[in-house]
């Protein structure tokens, strides 16, 4: 009462879906009030002086805890716990959203805490199958033993940066001048020196590009197709049903971003870029 700290209001706004493969989940954790420190020593930071942070990955293998890949950025792993001692540890600090991803590890069950310090929401994309459980600014994911499995955070508040956007035109004239195009530069090629990551011709991803067909609601995201497992992606559109029109792509530098085909393979296609992970 005495520290002239105003009263900090915590709103807490989570969508999810649950138990599909690949569902993202947002969650906000915002401060009412403007920076101050608290008789705890503990900052209080408005949502509104936050700066967008870097996406953070996180693996999660089958027999090992969750570790965080790259750089941490917003994200600190805690610790590994017992379930049971959860709930002290998610809940000590107000202003920060917990990620709790729940193992069997050497038969018991265990816990990798991460906690996520900004005002903004926070997107959580992951592959696998898992069991979503919300509770105040806790997220908790039961990972699939039997799977490798990544999740990806990124800033929901801000929308991830895009790098380069463009369009193109798989016409017949169009065919004629360029076979292939770079989406690391935004280059339509005339051949395929190395960098090519489409080919017109063999209506395919090439040099180690690869797609992924995207089922969900309106445009993917970063997190969305940062996180789809490895076994998911194809190297050929052709192994898609006709008329399917959103893809997440990857490209041969490793960079992801999508795909939207106007009319399946042919006709004006617009395709988005994101900065690398990392």
């Amino acid at each position: 009462m005495g520290s002239g700290c105003p009263r900090v209001t915590v709103a807490l706004v989570n969508r999810f879906l649950r138990r599909v493969a690949g569902a993202a989940l947002v969650v906000t954790l915002v401060a009412a009030e403007s920076a101050c420190i608290s008789s705890d020593g503990n900052g209080i930071v408005d949502a509104a002086l936050q700066s967008p942070f870097a996406p953070v990955v996180i693996k999660v293998l089958k027999r090992r805890a969750a570790t965080i890949s790259g750089p941490a950025g917003i994200a600190t792993l805690v610790g590994l716990y017992g379930v049971e001692e959860l709930r002290k540890e998610s809940l000590r600090r107000a202003n920060s959203t917990f990620l709790v991803v729940r193992q069997q590890l050497g038969g018991k069950p265990k816990a990798s805490v991460f906690r996520f310090d900004s005002g903004h929401r926070v997107r959580v994309a992951m592959n696998g199958k898992f069991d979503e459980l919300i509770d105040k600014n806790v997220v908790t994911l039961t990972a699939d033993p039997a799977v490798d499995s990544t999740i990806v955070v990124t800033d929901a508040t801000t929308g991830d940066t895009v790098a380069r956007t463009g369009s193109f035109n798989m016409t017949v004239t169009q065919a004629k001048a360029y076979t292939g195009i770079d989406f690391d530069s935004g280059q339509q090629l005339r051949r395929d020196d190395g960098t090519m990551d489409y080919s017109f011709y063999e209506v395919r991803f090439v040099n180690g590009a690869r797609v992924h067909k995207w089922t969900g609601d309106g445009d993917p995201t970063l997190a969305d197709c940062s996180s789809v497992p490895s076994d998911e992606w194809s190297s050929s559109l052709l192994t898609f049903s006709p008329g399917h029109v959103e893809f997440c792509i990857v490209t041969s530098e490793a960079r992801f971003g999508y795909l939207r085909l106007t009319s399946n393979v042919v006709a004006s296609n617009r395709w988005v870029l994101w900065p690398p992970l990392r």
